[in-house]
């Protein structure tokens, strides 16, 4: 047989064999736009808010509150915001890795107390977490998926999570509405 003829043949063969298998590597389209990650800036910020019956000391005046930190994940049509808030009186390191599925998508760190807040907006149904870490603990919470507006819950509305951590490593949650 001819090399040519042969070297010809499998490089077809392969391309044939894979052709099916090359769509299911990598994110879907709806992980590309669940993925995206966007800095609106601070001035754009959610204003916080769902705080009211937490175990933490926050200034209940919400112009008093700082946000240091605003984020929009997904490119959908979905409003569920959450907030990261701690419970010291001066300022901490908190590392925060947000999560779609088992992938890292984004990672910062933030100084949190004396009312500074994160201000992260989910727009895409999609199986988000944050993990949060400071002063040795670590914590995740889970993205309330359901809760977010998409074309099949056309229903929902704004929604949201505030989650204050407090110094012994523990997240209290409040969703709203």
């Amino acid at each position: 047989m001819n090399r040519r003829s042969l070297l010809q043949g499998l490089a077809v063969g392969s391309i044939s064999a894979t052709a099916g298998c090359l769509s299911s590597i990598g994110l879907g389209s709806s992980d590309n736009q669940a993925a995206t990650v966007t800095d609106v800036g601070v001035e754009n910020a959610g204003n916080l808010t769902g705080y009211g019956n937490l175990p933490c000391d926050i200034s209940q005046a919400e112009s008093l509150a700082t946000p240091v930190s605003a984020l929009q994940f997904g490119s959908g049509g979905g409003e569920h915001w959450i907030y990261l808030i701690l419970d010291a009186d001066e300022p901490i390191t908190v590392d925060v890795d947000v999560q779609l599925g088992s992938s890292t998508i984004y990672e910062e760190n933030v100084e949190l107390g004396e009312d500074r807040y994160t201000s992260y907006e989910f727009t895409s149904g999609a199986t988000y977490s944050i993990d949060v870490s400071y002063r040795g603990f670590s914590s995740a919470v889970a993205v309330h998926e359901d809760r977010i507006h998409t074309p099949d819950r056309p229903s929902l509305s704004v929604s949201g999570q505030t989650c204050c951590l407090d110094l012994n490593g523990v997240v209290h949650q409040e969703s709203w509405p």
